[in-house]
């Protein structure tokens, strides 16, 4: 190799010094200090008590090759600008945990940068798609392969999720960007891509969407659980109602004698069937309109419900239980509350649950009232007040849970199912309407009915003349 003066001088040695060295051998010892970004190398040599960089640039020529020290001068100050840069890129790459690779379609070999190297030796070798292909994961085998084979023919660009084997045995979620580059002379085009390892996130999503697959195969076991008992709820009741029925019209026969005298002992035996049978068929009777309501097979037969003539028949049926407790029962209905448009049936039951309830929790010498009144957003409230026992918030919350009993003294000596008010609950809402329940222990409780005012006919004229 020969070399001029003005490289000699740059290198502080003589012309005949560089004759048959190695150009870039001599450049790196002599420099004091050196920077490198990407290919490109910047060499700061000490030189008269000043520091000057070059640049040493080697180019291919027929008879060898040409080098080139190049004074950088004033520009050794952007390329060490361009160095911290690269380092703070770098360093922000490995905080998000994202790697570069390229992909020469040619030799069919991927270059990754460490970021990449899933813990394997040999980082930044070339890998053969066959063996990337057997650290991916075999879901993701033929998407790659169809991004890779579309890109590195049309070009553009891809996004995908793909997973790989790590060296320890784990799974690698990366999310891969994926853009076509140069053409090459072949026809196909390099492909180069970011990668950034998500696999926190993935893992998070995958157990997210399995804890959601769980609670709803656990729903949907439940609601098949809740439709199989309801069909068995309503298929047993009425299986149980043919019997009870004949057991109460035979004990009935018996207790009056019908065909006949029979000892005062048989009677009271007929008495006690009788009443018996009649306790299981309201029971029964309970539990057929809780599975009817669950089951969504019980429609309303609207008409028009007189209140008075309603509270009058219900407190007939509670007076003989009031009496025998001693407890007064009374009414104030006001006039613009007398009347509604719903199932007279229906609302009798909640009537009548209300005042049975009612009764059955008042001490001797308690009252028990019920009111009638529309509210000021026209809607109906019915209400039965009584001064009894009392609950406080959680009893009330029991009480109106499906077979719950408040546990008291006065609640043991009544039997029940704990149905009454959840069917109560859900013939409301079967009205579009809510039940409500307020109560204070020691001191009694107010269950009120509450119907829209679409259903009251006094609220409904005001609206109009309105």
């Amino acid at each position: 190799m020969t070399a001029n003066q003005a490289m000699a001088n740059a290198l502080n040695v003589d012309t005949a010094f560089l004759a048959g060295t190695d150009i870039a051998e001599v450049v790196n010892n002599t420099a004091q200090a050196h920077i490198s970004v990407g290919l490109a190398t910047a060499y700061r040599i000490d030189r008269d008590s000043k520091a000057i960089w070059y640049q040493l640039d080697l180019r291919a020529a027929d008879d060898g090759f040409v080098a080139l020290l190049m004074d950088l001068g004033e520009g050794y100050q952007p390329f060490t600008e361009s160095r911290e840069y690269q380092l703070i890129r770098n360093q922000l790459l490995q905080d998000g945990k994202v790697g570069t690779w390229r992909f020469d379609p040619d030799a069919e070999l991927y270059y990754f940068s460490v970021e990449l190297s899933l813990g394997y030796e040999g980082a930044g070798a070339a890998v053969p798609v066959a063996l990337l292909q057997l650290l991916q994961h075999p879901d993701d085998q033929a998407r790659d392969t169809e991004i890779r084979n579309r890109i590195t023919v049309e070009g553009g660009t891809a996004e995908a999720e793909m997973r790989y084997l790590e060296a320890d045995g784990s799974w690698t979620h990366l999310h891969v960007h994926y853009r076509a580059g140069r053409q090459l002379a072949s026809g196909k085009y390099e492909m180069f891509g970011i990668s950034q390892n998500i696999t926190p996130v993935a893992v998070a999503r995958d157990q997210a969407n399995q804890l959601s697959e769980r609670l709803a195969e656990a729903l949907r076991a439940a609601d098949y659980a809740n439709r199989t008992k309801t069909e068995f709820l309503a298929n047993m009741s009425h299986e149980l109602r043919t019997p009870l029925n004949a057991i109460l019209g035979f004990s009935e026969m018996i207790e009056h004698a019908m065909f006949g005298p029979l000892g005062e002992k048989y009677i009271d035996y007929a008495r006690d069937i009788h009443r018996s049978g009649k306790l299981l068929l309201e029971l029964v009777n309970d539990v057929l309109d809780l599975a009817k309501l669950e089951a969504r097979k019980l429609e309303l037969r609207e008409s028009d419900v007189t209140l008075p003539e309603l509270v009058d028949e219900c407190f007939t049926l509670v007076r003989g239980k009031a009496e025998a407790g001693r407890v007064r029962l009374s009414s104030h209905l006001a006039p613009d509350a007398a009347h509604l448009r719903a199932d007279g049936r229906a609302v009798k039951q909640v009537l009548l649950n209300f005042l049975s309830n009612a009764v059955k929790f008042t001490p001797e010498e308690g009252s028990v009232v019920v009111t009638s009144a529309i509210e000021p957003d026209g809607c109906l409230r019915l209400s039965v007040t009584d001064s009894g026992i009392g609950m406080n918030e959680i009893e009330v919350a029991v009480a109106l849970s499906p077979f719950g009993q408040i546990d008291s003294k006065l609640a043991r000596k009544h039997e029940g199912t704990g149905l009454g008010l959840p069917i109560c609950k859900s013939l409301m809402e079967l009205h579009g309407g809510t039940l409500e329940v307020t109560s204070k222990p020691n001191v009694g409780t107010t269950m009120s009915a509450r119907f829209p005012a679409d259903r009251v006919p006094a609220a409904e004229a005001e609206r109009r003349q309105a």
